[in-house]
C-alpha cells in the first residue's frame, strides 16, 4: 500500500511539472505566431506586389528587452539585396540586406504595436543597442569604443590628426578583454591599388580589400588591450596570449588548413566530382570549398599515407535555409542551414565515396574523430563558463562560484533561443545537458579535461 501511495505522489508531482512547462512552451509558440499575424497586417499596403493578398512574412531572431519584443522581419519574397548604414544613437549600424518596409528589417513590438527601431528611440523604449550584435545579418559598433581604437591607434603609430593624415578604424570583436580591429593610417590624398591582400594567424586566414598595414601584417589587423595600448594580433597568437581559434572568433577569421592555405586543396579533384554526382543542384551554387581535416592511415608495406576521410566544407549561394542549432562534442553549431550538409561541414569517405552530414558524425566509427571537431568552428562551447573557447579547469572553478554566489553566470549564458521547441531550458554551464546547473556540471568539466568519459 505504501508502495502504491508514494508511486501516486511521484506520478503527481509529474502531473504538476508539466502542466507548468506546457503553458510556457505555448506562451512562446503564440507570441511568434503573434509576431507573424501583427507584421502581416503592419506590411499591408506598405510593400509591392500586393502583400495584403499573399501575407507571407518571416519572422527571424526575437529579443525581449524589459517590457517590449525586438524583432527581425520581412516581407520575404521582396527582399532588395542592398546594404543599409546609418547611426543611431552613437551606434554605426549596418545591415547586410535591404529589407521591406522598413530597411533594416528590426521591429519593436509594445502593447500590441508595431513600430520601428527609429521610432521605439524617438519614443526611449529603447537606450542601448548592443543586443543588435546577436541579429542575424546586423552589424552595431559603438562610435565610442570606434573612437577609442582610433585615439590609441593614432598613438601607436606616433601620429595625431590633421588635414593631411586619415585614421580608420573598424571594430570587428572582442575576447578575454581584447577588442580587435582593423586599423590604417594613410595620407588624405593617397591612392590606394584595387587588389586584396591577405594573412594568416595559425590556422586561419583573413583578408582585406587593400593594403592595410605592414609587410608583416599586411590586413591591417590589430588588438587593443585593457591597458589602452595597442598590439598586432599576431603577437598575440604567438605570444601564447589567445590561441588562433579565439582571434578568428572575434575577428572573423576563415579557417584554412596546413594542406594548401590559399585554397587549392589536395583532393578537390576526388571530392568536388563526387560531390557533383551525388548532389547535382549545387554545381552552379559553390561559394566556398575548403578541406578542413584529412585523416590518414600508414601502409605497412609501403609507407605511404592513404587518406582515409575528409572533413570538408561546402555552402552554396543560396539554398533552402532554416535556422537551427545543435550540440555536438561539446560545440553549439548555430546558424542558417544549407545543403546538401546541415553547417556546411560534411565527411567525405575515400573508400566508399560515400558522404556524411556532421550531424552524422557522432555514430560514425572513425579513427581520430577528436582531431576532426577541432577543424570545426562553432558559435558556443557547452561548459565554457568564462567565454573563452576554451574548456579548461578556470571553467570548473568559474561554475562552482557562480553557485556559490560568488560571480553571476555569463550574460548569454541561456542559449534556449537557437534550438527549435527544446524539452528544457538549454545553458552552456550545463555542461553534461541534464536541464540542472549544478555541482555536477563543474565535476564533469573537471572529468573531462583529465580525460576521463563522462557518462
Amino acid at each position: 500500500m505504501k508502495f502504491f501511495k508514494n508511486l501516486f505522489l511521484v506520478l503527481l508531482s509529474i502531473v504538476f511539472v508539466l502542466s507548468a512547462v506546457v503553458p510556457c512552451f505555448a506562451e512562446d509558440v503564440s507570441l511568434e505566431d503573434e509576431l507573424e499575424v501583427a507584421f502581416a497586417d503592419y506590411c499591408t499596403g506598405k510593400v509591392p506586389m500586393h502583400i495584403d493578398d499573399v501575407k507571407e512574412v518571416s519572422i527571424g531572431d526575437v529579443y525581449i528587452l524589459d517590457d517590449v519584443v525586438v524583432f527581425s522581419a520581412d516581407s520575404w519574397k521582396w527582399k532588395d539585396h542592398g546594404r543599409v548604414s546609418k547611426t543611431l544613437l552613437k551606434w554605426d549600424i549596418s545591415a547586410y540586406n535591404h529589407h521591406f518596409p522598413y530597411d533594416l528589417g528590426v521591429y519593436v513590438y509594445n502593447n500590441g504595436k508595431i513600430i520601428t527601431l527609429e521610432e521605439a528611440i524617438e519614443e526611449e523604449l529603447i537606450t542601448d543597442l548592443d543586443f543588435l550584435n546577436d541579429f542575424d545579418g546586423i552589424s552595431c559598433i559603438n562610435q565610442d569604443l570606434t573612437q577609442q581604437c582610433a585615439e590609441a591607434f593614432l598613438k601607436y603609430n606616433n601620429k595625431s590628426t590633421s588635414d593631411e593624415v586619415c585614421v580608420e578604424c573598424t571594430p570587428l570583436g572582442t575576447v578575454n578583454g581584447y577588442v580587435f580591429f582593423r586599423g590604417d593610417v594613410y595620407r588624405a590624398d593617397s591612392m590606394f591599388p584595387a587588389i586584396v591582400v591577405d594573412d594568416m594567424i595559425g590556422d586561419y586566414i583573413y583578408r582585406a580589400g587593400r593594403p592595410y598595414g605592414t609587410e608583416e601584417n599586411p590586413t591591417g589587423l590589430y588588438a587593443l588591450k585593457n591597458d589602452g595600448t595597442v598590439c598586432q594580433a599576431f603577437e598575440l597568437y604567438e605570444a601564447g596570449v589567445l590561441t588562433d581559434k579565439q582571434i578568428a572568433q572575434a575577428a572573423g577569421g576563415a579557417y584554412s588548413t596546413e594542406l594548401d592555405k590559399y585554397g587549392e586543396w589536395d583532393y578537390e579533384d576526388i571530392i568536388i566530382p563526387a560531390l557533383e554526382e551525388k548532389y547535382p543542384y549545387i554545381k552552379d551554387r559553390y561559394s566556398n570549398y575548403s578541406e578542413c581535416y584529412v585523416h590518414y592511415t600508414v601502409d605497412e608495406k609501403t609507407g605511404e599515407e592513404i587518406p582515409v576521410y575528409a572533413l570538408i566544407f561546402q555552402y552554396p549561394y543560396y539554398s533552402e535555409y532554416v535556422q537551427s542549432a545543435h550540440i555536438i562534442n561539446d560545440m553549439v553549431l548555430e546558424g542558417y542551414s544549407g545543403l546538401p550538409f546541415t553547417y556546411g561541414y560534411g565527411v567525405y569517405i575515400f573508400e566508399t565515396g560515400e558522404f556524411y552530414d556532421l550531424l552524422e558524425v557522432p555514430d560514425l566509427n572513425l579513427d581520430g574523430k577528436a582531431n576532426l571537431y577541432k577543424s570545426v568552428n562553432y558559435r558556443y562551447r557547452m561548459g565554457d563558463n568564462n567565454g573563452d573557447y576554451n574548456l579548461t579547469i578556470q571553467d570548473a572553478t568559474y561554475m562552482q562560484k557562480c553557485l556559490a554566489g560568488l560571480e553571476d553566470f555569463r550574460e548569454d549564458d541561456n542559449i534556449t533561443e537557437y534550438f527549435d521547441n527544446p524539452e528544457k531550458e538549454v545553458y552552456i554551464s550545463d555542461y553534461n545537458q541534464d536541464g540542472v546547473r549544478n555541482i555536477k556540471d563543474a565535476t564533469d568539466i573537471q572529468k573531462r579535461i583529465a580525460g576521463i568519459t563522462v557518462e
